[in-house]
């Protein structure tokens, strides 16, 4: 008994010291993802758009004031101001019968076979086209807008209709891509009902056809368009690590704009498609890799490590595997040294069981393969042939600073989806990146692209807010910045839901409006409040009367000198109320308060950050400022703060701590009374053998109910024997009687003892 009671210890003690060990090992990723604020927002308040969580919605088109959303059957038009919906120019297309029945009769479920607008494009003479998957037979429409002389309604009329295999997915759930450019329509799809033949297409030309080489099971992630090139990103199963295993790789493969295909039988094909890898890894000595990417931004045109020629950068999102360590990344990648990539060395293997190599560079044939040309019909076949079998580069693109902006290891959420406010000016001059990043659990991540002002090679890039933005548990889609209206866009499978870029007027102190480092945000010094650079007209006209803080400098002497004396600590203000207004989608069922969601997968996994993150934001809730002050000034405010605001890893370690001493202390205490036990067992068998001798007339029910007994005791009852071998009073500490219990019995003390005692001595 005694080693299964010290063997359970030994395994608890184990494990805990493997917990500690786990939680300090991940604190150590994630030292920059801990939010300055913490956002919650009743669902019910916020400007919503809705549906059924099987309408798939997908952000087609956006300008100043109306948001055009693809679903099922249907497009809507919904006004940026409050997500309301102008019904009279929503575009209905439902699949035909026909179309139904032959999709039932392939094995597809009712859900299946509808009609999902995945593609919008404005083409001139005010038209626009539309594709859907159309019961996995995708179809193109085009249509005419008209203005209603009578009404000022625009009314819109179906034109043409043609088969758009290559342009449209036949899944909606399929991850596709396409861009619109120059008149063109450069997509990367499916081609086939299996989704087994993946292509990049432009009419007329495509990728090779069932071709691993140039595309291997992608899943395509954006397309973007940049001075005569179209860049697609994807991820896809690596042909030059199968020798290794199998894994997956993040690409961006490129074509110009002017491609016209090869000559003879190659008029149908790419003559400049190449890719390359993208590399989001931390760096070390060993390289932990992000291979996976799940989303880009669009081109961004901006100034950056402190120089004053403008650059194109790209923010891209990357996970880990499924099966891996679940860990997700934000990393930059300049358009230059993408570009820089394609010019390097070809690589290539010179049979299936050779390595990936490098080719020589007197073996690649001239003009350069994948170049952009005049006529690409021109070109010698030498060079066609060349790079149909050579589209993969040597050099991979290597990320902006040298490695991720922000990453995160979390148990219970990814990073899906991103989106960039850009070159948000700042009071002191300098411009910053807003970087939106969504979760597959509702998340918005807010942090801004700050460049150290001592190495120009490196960012320090600040979480500003946390916001739950969509119900928990439903993966963010899309996000998208709305310049005009000053909001966010967050888009799920079946919500949209409209968030503000900012939360300046929650802030009600100077020195949190000054630490925050929000570039939106400013403190009022005559108003002593927390004001939007973007909505204040008088910032700009009068800077003298705000200041701002991106530098990350404690601000409490600066709000001191500009506050009075307590440095601005101003009573909160009552509870923001946010006003509940609704799109409503007359044709789609409205989804109920509390939705169960039966295809999501549940995590049971406790997310360690996220709780802690929970306590310090209810210790910021509860510390009172002028608690801080009693503590002692600036000084105690400061040191009240580190108390409050411990990271994770501190937090949770010392909670192992602790619970590692009780069970230790539990050990001890548990040993203590083993061997208070054997003395008790000693002294207890003495008690008896002196019973046996001296008391046997002593009737056993006497004994039960010594406690409870009436009965009138002599006055002059001998009380010699005090200690007797009544078990409650050996639940007393006697340890120091054991040797001598036998002798004790004999002695006489002078006994002043209450009732209990003296009935004790009586029938003893």
């Amino acid at each position: 008994m005694k080693q299964m009671r010290y063997s359970k210890m030994s395994t608890i003690l184990g494990v805990c010291f493997c917990l500690a060990t786990v939680i300090v090992r991940v604190s150590s990723w994630t030292p920059d993802v801990v939010p300055k604020l913490y956002i919650k927002y009743d669902q019910d308040k916020l400007p919503m758009f809705y549906g059924n969580l099987t309408d798939y919605f997908k952000i087609l088109d956006q300008d100043d004031s109306t948001l055009l959303i693809g679903a099922r059957n249907y497009v809507y038009n919904v006004s940026l101001s409050n997500l309301l919906e102008n019904q009279s120019e929503r575009i209905e297309w439902h699949s035909s019968d026909a179309h139904r029945e032959l999709c039932a009769l392939k094995g597809k479920q009712d859900m299946d076979c509808q009609n999902y607008i995945r593609v919008y494009a404005r083409l001139p003479d005010n038209r626009i086209t539309i594709c859907g998957t159309n019961s996995y037979k995708p179809l193109c429409r085009i249509y005419a807008k008209h203005t209603d002389e009578a009404s000022g309604r625009m009314t819109t009329e179906m034109v043409t209709e043609l088969e758009a295999q290559g342009r449209c997915p036949y899944n909606p759930t399929h991850n596709s891509t396409y861009v619109y450019t120059d008149g063109q329509l450069y997509s990367a799809t499916v081609a086939d009902f299996s989704g087994a033949d993946p292509l990049i297409y432009r009419e007329t030309q495509r990728t090779e056809q069932y071709d691993l080489k140039q595309l291997n099971q992608p899943a395509f992630v954006s397309a973007l368009e940049h001075n005569g090139y179209v860049f697609f990103f994807f991820r896809e199963i690596a042909m030059e690590y199968m020798n290794c295993g199998k894994t997956v790789y993040s690409r961006v493969a490129r074509v110009c704009k002017n491609d016209k295909g090869g000559p003879y039988k190659f008029i149908d094909r790419w003559t400049s498609f190449l890719k390359t890898r993208l590399n989001c890894s931390v760096s070390g000595e060993y390289p932990f890799y992000f291979d996976e990417i799940q989303a880009t931004s669009k081109i961004i045109e901006g100034i950056y490590n402190n120089g004053d020629k403008r650059q194109s950068i790209i923010y891209a999102v990357f996970t880990t595997p499924t099966n891996a360590i679940p860990g997700s990344a934000i990393c930059a990648f300049k358009v230059d040294d993408i570009m820089e990539a394609f010019e390097g060395r070809f690589k290539a293997q010179k049979d299936s069981t050779s390595n990936w190599l490098p080719v020589p560079p007197e073996s690649v044939p001239e003009p350069r393969p994948g170049k952009c040309v005049d006529d690409s019909r021109t070109l010698p076949s030498n060079s066609v042939n060349f790079i149909k079998t050579h589209t993969l580069m040597d050099q991979a693109a290597g990320a902006m600073f040298g490695g991720p902006l922000l990453t995160r290891v979390n148990l219970k959420h990814r990073f899906t989806a991103i989106t960039v406010d850009p070159q948000i000016l700042s009071m002191n001059g300098n411009t910053y990146d807003v970087i939106f990043v969504g979760t597959d659990d509702g998340r918005v991540i807010k942090f801004v692209n700050i460049i150290s002002a001592n190495d120009t090679e490196q960012a320090e890039p600040v979480v500003v807010t946390e916001t739950q933005a969509l119900p928990h548990g439903m993966p963010i889609k899309e996000l998208s910045v709305s310049a005009n209206t000053q909001t966010l866009i967050v888009v799920g499978t079946g919500h949209i839901v409209s968030i503000p870029l900012h939360h300046c007027s929650k802030i009600v102190r100077c020195r949190d409006c000054f630490n925050l480092q929000d570039p939106y945000c400013v403190w009022d010094i005559n108003n002593h409040e927390c004001t939007s650079l973007l909505t204040n007209p008088n910032v700009h006209s009068n800077p003298d009367g705000f200041i701002q803080n991106m530098s990350g400098t404690d601000g409490i002497d600066l709000c001191k000198k500009y506050g009075d004396s307590a440095g601005n600590w101003i009573d909160p203000p009552p509870p923001i109320v946010i006003q509940s207004t609704r799109g409503t989608v007359s044709s789609v069922g409205r989804m109920p308060p509390h939705v169960s969601y039966d295809n999501e997968i549940t995590v049971t996994s406790i997310d360690g950050v996220e709780l802690t993150n929970q306590i310090n934001s209810i210790h910021k809730t509860h510390i009172d400022p002028l608690v801080k002050e009693r503590i002692g000034g600036a000084g105690g405010a400061e040191a009240a703060e580190q108390r409050v605001h411990l990271g994770s890893p501190s937090i949770i370690t010392l909670m192992c701590i602790l619970f590692v001493f009780g069970l230790f202390i539990g050990f001890c205490v548990a040993k203590m009374k083993w061997l208070m036990s054997l003395c008790y067992r000693e002294h207890h068998n003495t008690i008896n053998a002196y019973e046996k001798r001296h008391m046997q007339p002593l009737n056993s029910a006497k004994k039960t109910n010594l406690l409870i007994s009436t009965a009138t005791l002599p006055s002059n009852a001998s009380c010699n024997i005090k200690k007797d071998n009544l078990e409650q009073e050996f639940a007393k500490d006697r340890s120091h009687e054991c040797k001598n219990s036998t002798e004790n019995l004999e002695k006489e003390v002078n006994c002043k003892t209450g009732t209990l005692q003296k009935v004790k001595k009586t029938y003893i």
